[in-house]
Formats: structure tokens, sequence, C-alpha cells
């Protein structure tokens, strides 16, 4: 859905959004930079957008990410706020649709609205792209910032995803069921680099039982509406 469509607002004169939050220098979304993009369902974040100060309240608001991407495509630069928790899609297909998309445009700055506070989903999240995460809740209850104050609720952006192609797919097929020997067969690798693979992977989010692993994806893979936010 295009800005020109718009919603109606279903707020009072007030915003939810303070524009400092994420106007902060540590998330590219400066005055000088082009109008941000908001990818979310949520009608309430959509309200406090438009209330905002500018450029908040500029921001072009659309339904679906590939709407989102083809609206950056021949930008040099572009601001993106994603809501996850606001799409009808897993946060894993979120997280995979960015992935792709900051494969061919790195100058992309990417900051995602999540309400969990779980220290593994976060971590997952930064190794599997490049981005900044907010506090969702800090978003809608409007928390006071200034633009040079210490950021609450928020990381500061990950210079880059952390997960390489091979470990990704990986991931994607092991959310998907399939089994360790499944994956070698289809990445035409010996078994034994798949279990190496997998032991990296499991290091890197500071786990030490594959289960705890196919937990994680099993949540991240899981529609918006079945997750229970920390």
């Amino acid at each position: 859905m295009t800005e020109e469509q718009g919603y109606q607002l279903p707020l009072p004169h007030f915003a939810l959004i303070e524009s400092a939050e994420l106007l902060n220098p540590t998330s590219g979304l400066t005055k000088n930079a082009a109008d941000p993009i908001l990818v979310t369902h949520d009608r309430y974040l959509i309200g406090g957008m438009r209330y905002s100060a500018a450029p908040l309240s500029h921001c072009r608001i659309y339904d679906t990410l590939a709407d989102a991407f083809a609206a950056v495509k021949d930008a040099v630069a572009g601001n993106l706020i994603v809501d996850p928790e606001g799409l009808a899609q897993p946060l894993l297909t979120t997280l995979d649709l960015i992935r792709h998309q900051q494969k061919y445009a790195p100058t992309l700055s990417v900051t995602l609205l999540l309400s969990s506070s779980q220290r593994d989903v976060q971590r997952f999240i930064k190794s599997a792209c490049r981005c900044r995460i907010l506090n969702r809740h800090a978003v809608l209850d409007a928390v006071r910032l200034t633009p040079t104050a210490p950021e609450a609720g928020a990381d500061a952006p990950s210079a880059r995803g952390d997960f390489n192609a091979r470990e990704w797919d990986i991931l994607i097929q092991l959310a998907h069921g399939r089994t360790l020997r499944e994956i070698a067969r289809a990445q035409q690798r010996p078994y034994h680099r798949i279990i190496y693979r997998l032991g990296c992977i499991l290091t890197r989010l500071k786990y030490t039982q594959r289960q705890q692993l196919l937990r994680l994806l099993q949540q991240v893979n899981n529609p918006p509406c079945e997750n229970t936010p920390n």
C-alpha cells in the first residue's frame, strides 16, 4: 500500500512516537537523510508516525517489504523502519528478505522494532542482517529522549550479518524441518562440514545444545500472533 492511499488515523492529537529516538545519529535516520519508509500493518504505529515531527511525519508507509524495497531501489541510500510484529509473516521470513535485499543494497539502513528482549533472539537477528534494534514498547510508549542522549532499549547497528550464505541456508532448512543429512545432500557437501558449520552457529549464538537452536528457530518461524513477547 502506498502513502497516497493512506489510513484513517485512530489517534487523538498527540503522537505515539518521539522523533528523537529514530533521529539518533547512530540510526542513520538524520534530518538530512531521505524520508524514512515504514513497513507495518499496525494502525496505531502508522498514526504515531503521521503525528510525529518531520521527517517521520513524511514517511512513506507500505504493507509489504517488497513494495518498500521497490521504493528504495533507485535511491543512493534508504532508511527503512520495519515492524516485524506488524507484518503477516514470521520474523525469519522478514530477516531472510532483508538479508537478500542488503546483499544488493549495502547502504540500506534498517531499523527493526522488536517487542522481545530475549538476548538470543536479538543475537540471532543481528547475526542475520545489518540492522538496529529498537524496543517496540519504548516507541509505542513515546519515551522522551534527546537526539544525543543514551538510547533506552535500543542496540547500536550491527556492522554486518555474521551468518554466511551456507550457514543461513542451514538455518532456513532446519527451520523447515530438514535433517542435517538432507541439508548436506542439498548443499552437496560432506556431512561433517554441515556439523562443523552447525557448531559455528551454536558458538555464535552462545548455545551449547542443538535443541536450543531448534527452539529458537521454531520461535522466529512462527507467525507474529503466535509469538509471546517478553
